[in-house]
């Protein structure tokens, strides 16, 4: 398994140097794609941060006017057009003018089976980028028949998050329709960098944030003492396993029906359901959960592709006093909230500082709910079209078990992602029942 370690900082993040190409300003890296670009660096799966999002087209594309839109679409995003660089010990990313070195890459009739299909995706998310050369990203249009289309885009995560698959999809559907207005903001990525630089040098936000990590992570429990399999051979030939399961409609919608009378968000009842869970599974109340915050805090931010989201780990201490745990997890999220700009490897600092540990791994359950795709009913123009929520692709994972929730037509695919080496399919299969009912009983009571 891949270790959630933190690296230090061999490398200088330069600022306003024009070393690649005279011709091109140079930007530093924001904190996260600093984190990014180590890990990839220095870690042996290249595709480790290749992220990925396909979409169901019921329509027939024409292919030269997505390409041209693509194109368009090209010039209007930054993050794009990006690439990073590294010249005597200095890290900086560029933008081009122009890339002329990417293609739409289409797929014909491919059976509508999951098994070639998969073949396929996985193929495609394992090849790794140049991150000089570029492009970061690539999008794959996979004709399934004469009216269905499979469109895959991988897009490397130090110029992208989730929130970034959305934009990408529906502007190149709104220039594809003829219906996209040019963003006259001029609010980039490389906008955001400096922004975040000038406040994490805010001294007032930078202690309080540090010390409220340092108090809400002292004595954490960062191990969990999960029921892994006894009885699995520990040499599985593909340990990044993924099982699928689905929350239907009826069942989610109670949720959502929970979250409104509540007044809380849906990621609080979700993420209750998965403390009690956990509860369960380690007879543990204390332990740390690991989730993503978008970090987008304006408007303009909420339309450009890019890396904004930061990792938090959630410490639980229940006890009998937070017997009300969906109240006890939103006043959690509240006050973690208030301190989520602060840089994933500043807070596995406050840690260390604060309990005196060496360790840099906080937590080995990531659990991430993905609303923010939205609908796309209708996109490209066809009379159906969804998010692809089965997680077909095993990525690599650092952790033990991640848990990646997504919203599609309606339902909630909980899509897991375990080491197979340490759990077998039976068991989390049954992990993933057992979330069910614990999150229909919460919603119920």
């Amino acid at each position: 398994m891949v270790k959630n370690v933190y690296l230090p900082l061999l490398y200088k993040f330069s600022i306003g140097i024009n070393v690649m190409n005279e011709n091109l300003k140079s930007y530093p890296l924001s904190t996260a794609q600093q984190r990014f670009w180590l890990m990839t660096k220095f870690h042996c799966y290249d595709d480790l941060y290749n992220m990925s999002l396909g979409i169901v087209i019921h329509a027939n594309l024409d292919l030269l006017k997505l390409e041209g839109a693509l194109n368009s679409l090209v010039l209007q995003q930054p993050s794009l057009r990006t690439t990073i660089h590294e010249s005597d010990g200095e890290v900086f990313q560029q933008v081009k003018t122009n890339i002329t070195n990417f293609q739409l890459r289409f797929i014909d009739n491919v059976n509508n089976s999951k098994g070639p299909l998969e073949k396929i995706l996985n193929a495609e998310i394992q090849i790794k980028f140049n991150f000089e050369d570029g492009p970061l990203w690539r999008l794959s249009v996979i004709k399934i028949s004469e009216n269905k289309y499979y469109l895959f885009l991988v897009m490397h995560h130090v110029i992208s998050d989730s929130w970034s698959f959305e934009i990408f999809f529906k502007e190149l559907s709104k220039i594809y329709l003829g219906n996209n207005k040019k963003n006259s903001t001029n609010y980039f990525y490389t906008t955001f960098i400096p922004n975040e630089i000038k406040k994490m040098e805010e001294i007032s936000f930078k202690e309080k944030a540090i010390n409220f990590w340092g108090q809400h992570l002292k004595n954490a429990v960062t191990t969990l003492d999960l029921p892994f399999d006894t009885n699995k051979s520990r040499d599985v030939e593909n340990k990044d396993q993924i099982y699928s399961h689905i929350i239907k409609s009826d069942s989610y919608q109670k949720v959502l029906s929970c979250a409104r009378n509540l007044n809380c968000s849906i990621f609080n009842i979700l993420l209750s359901a998965y403390a009690i869970l956990l509860y369960q599974l380690t007879r543990s109340p204390n332990f740390v959960i690991g989730t993503m915050v978008a970090g987008r805090f304006s408007v303009e931010e909420n339309h450009v592709i890019g890396c904004f989201a930061n990792t938090l780990p959630i410490s639980f201490k229940l006890s009998p006093e937070n017997c009300d745990i969906i109240e006890y997890v939103k006043n959690l999220l509240l006050d973690v909230l208030d301190y989520q700009e602060l840089p994933l490897q500043d807070i596995v600092n406050a840690y260390r500082a604060s309990s005196g540990a060496s360790t840099t791994e906080l937590f080995q359950t990531l659990f991430v709910f993905q609303n923010s795709l939205g609908s796309f009913d209708k996109i490209f123009g066809a009379e159906n079209s969804f998010v692809d929520a089965n997680d077909y692709v095993r990525t690599k994972s650092e952790f033990s078990l991640f848990i990646l929730l997504r919203e599609s037509n309606n339902n909630l695919h909980f899509n897991a992602h375990y080491n197979g080496n340490q759990f077998s399919e039976e068991m989390i299969a049954a992990i993933c029942t057992d979330y069910q009912k614990i999150l229909e009983s919460l919603v119920e009571s």
